[in-house]
């Protein structure tokens, strides 16, 4: 199995910057999520 940064290595530009773009806004929902799971309380 290809280890993630192997995977990234291999992309090409508008590759990379579409998975990027992605993973921001997977990390932004996420720290979302957190801050109100804990503000509830």
């Amino acid at each position: 199995a290809q280890t993630l940064a192997q995977r990234v290595r291999g992309l090409d530009a508008d590759g990379y910057m579409m998975a990027t773009r992605e993973l921001l806004q997977v990390a932004t929902w996420l720290k979302r999520a957190v801050q109100a799971t804990f503000e509830e309380t």
